[in-house]
């Protein structure tokens, strides 16, 4: 631990701000710019540990490629003689973030949706520059996200992260190792685990969509209050994450618009070929429905809700071929009748052909099968029957 007012090359230490698996964290001043940073230090237990030490290295360095406005800032790396030990120390300066971690500042806006997609494009843009770059995080988590006082999220911690490069020449033990320890290190697995990737639970290689599952995770955390993969122990949390279907956001929280419903599913896909293959067609998603929560509230907007989405649609998938013959009979009866193929008018009650003009109807409609999960169809078939019909 580091004392008050000790200097560290060019840096007076001020106070301890917190610490974690990978380091301190002090603040300090830095005596040549005049400026508050962060200075972070291996604690004196890893000070011999070689691979802690390549680790630490390697976030800084790793971190220091990416220049985003959404992604904290690097400014230098060294080592300097412990007064204590005498042993080399190894440091990181980096930019010192007021705010808050984005779980506390989320708890300052209940069901704001509108600021949960404003944070999450804005997440999901600095993501996208680490990928621009071949670099994946490995351990996107709400604990590595900072609001500042500005509103502005800065995602932290590289120390996980690694050039897809290095993955890609087979370097995979570094993931598998990190499996085990979070597995068997006491306080330090629930989040980790929890946002884990299929691919990264089985300690195989990964590439940038295992991030886009994790960010899956977080956005779920996020809208709901909620993480979508939950057990009683690490390992049966992983073997939801690899087997269970998570339950829909909008059960959690009905204000959960039906497209941010959608990417998230898209995110959540076991298959890493099932979901975004950019992380930028992620933001594309995530910056058209925030200009729309910015444009107000529109008759976009409301169809946006209302709609189903992907994640709907395959829910319908998996009803069952009895109540989808139903489903597609009433369908088949009700577009008939809406372009007038069919004249319902006759004396005899019985359907006739018509070959006048075609006029088109939109009808309510009513759930009674007793599934829940059908209750979208209520609002959503019109929608889509309207826009395919007129």
């Amino acid at each position: 631990m580091l004392n008050l007012g000790q200097m560290i090359a060019h840096f007076k230490v001020v106070k301890k701000l917190g610490e974690g698996g990978m380091g301190e964290v002090y603040l300090a001043e830095d005596q040549k710019l005049k400026r508050q940073v962060a200075l972070k230090v291996l604690p004196a237990d890893y000070f011999e540990d070689t691979e802690r030490q390549q680790r630490f290295q390697r976030e800084a360095k790793t971190a220091a490629r990416i220049s985003h406005a959404n992604v904290m800032a690097i400014y230098d790396i060294g080592a300097v003689a412990d007064p204590t030990t005498g042993r080399e120390m190894n440091y990181i300066v980096m930019e010192h973030i007021q705010g808050e971690p984005l779980t506390d500042y989320l708890q300052h806006h209940p069901n704001d949706m509108a600021t949960v997609v404003r944070l999450a494009e804005k997440i999901a843009s600095g993501l996208a520059a680490a990928h621009k770059i071949n670099i994946v995080h490995r351990d996107i988590k709400a604990l590595n996200i900072v609001v500042n006082k500005d509103g502005e999220p800065k995602i932290l911690d590289f120390g996980l992260a690694k050039p897809l490069d290095a993955l890609q020449w087979g370097d995979k033990d570094d993931g598998t190792e990190t499996v085990s320890q979070q597995l068997t290190t006491a306080g330090k697995i629930g989040g980790t685990v929890s946002y884990m990737s299929p691919e990264q639970a089985r300690g195989e290689e990964v590439d940038i969509r295992s991030d886009i599952f994790s960010f899956g995770i977080l956005l779920y955390k996020m809208a709901t209050g909620y993480l979508p993969f939950t057990g009683s122990s690490p390992v049966s949390t992983l073997a939801k994450i690899l087997e269970a279907r998570p339950e829909s956001p909008r059960l959690k929280n009905q204000n959960v618009p039906t497209e941010l419903e959608r990417i998230i599913d898209k995110c959540l896909q076991k298959d890493p070929g099932d979901r975004y293959q950019d992380t930028r067609d992620l933001v594309v998603d995530l910056r058209n429905l925030r200009r729309q929560y910015d444009s107000g509230p529109t008759d976009s907007l409301s169809a946006v809700r209302d709609i189903p989405s992907d994640i709907h649609k395959s829910r319908v998938l998996g009803l069952g071929w009895k109540k989808l013959a139903l489903i597609a009979a009433a369908l088949v009866v009700l577009i008939a009748v809406f372009t007038g193929v069919f004249d319902t008018s006759s004396s005899d009650g019985v359907p006739t052909l018509q070959a006048g003009e075609n006029s088109l109807a939109i009808l309510s409609f009513e759930n009674k099968t007793g599934d829940a999960g059908l209750d979208w169809m209520e609002t959503g078939l019109p929608e889509i029957l309207l826009t395919d019909l007129a």
